[in-house]
């Protein structure tokens, strides 16, 4: 009896981590409702940021989820972005830090592929700071079948201004792998 209790009660979680991080897509805004980041003022090389020390755990915290970015075998839309907290290759390595920014972020973005994930000393044309700000949906730019997918942490609350503007930091200061 406690066999099938555990699958079900695995079953249950794995049904919820899908179903966070599903891709069904956000409704496009009014565009009077559009976030938008002001860069302006925005001082993107002060304070220094690491990618091991700084990135790596935003990401492991908020992006790692059962079904998300978590696995690099099945990642959510191609995108691995850490292992998660509790897995053994955690945290991740030299090389898998590499290719997590190499391969996966400084890439074209597979729900734009006109727009890169990251493109390193530009935020502002970082397709990661259009999902974690909101602003996705917005752009100028072709998604197919006009869905540029969801806001993101899929599932969560917004990440807070502080840590948006971390990583828009580090992709400021040229999305370096340390």
């Amino acid at each position: 009896m406690k066999t099938s209790g555990v699958w079900l009660m695995g079953a249950v979680a794995l049904g919820f981590a899908t179903w966070s991080c599903d891709s069904e897509p956000d409704a496009f805004p009014p565009q009077e409702v559009c976030p938008t980041f002001d860069y302006s003022s925005f001082d993107g090389q002060s304070p220094v940021v690491s990618f091991n020390a700084d990135i790596l755990p935003i990401f492991a915290q908020n992006c790692t989820d059962v079904g998300c970015h978590g696995n690099a075998a099945t990642p959510a839309s191609g995108l691995f972005l850490s292992p998660a907290p509790d897995a053994a290759d955690f945290p991740a390595d030299e090389d898998t830090r590499g290719t997590i920014v190499d391969t996966y972020l400084v890439a074209p973005a597979r729900t734009t592929p006109d727009k890169a994930r990251v493109a390193p000393g530009e935020p502002d044309q970082s397709f990661l700071m259009d999902k974690l700000d909101g602003s996705h949906a917005c752009i100028d730019v072709s998604c197919p079948g006009n869905n540029c997918g969801q806001r993101m942490p899929r599932g969560h609350d917004q990440l807070p201004a502080d840590t948006r503007d971390t990583i828009r930091r580090w992709i400021a200061q040229g999305a370096l792998v340390d």
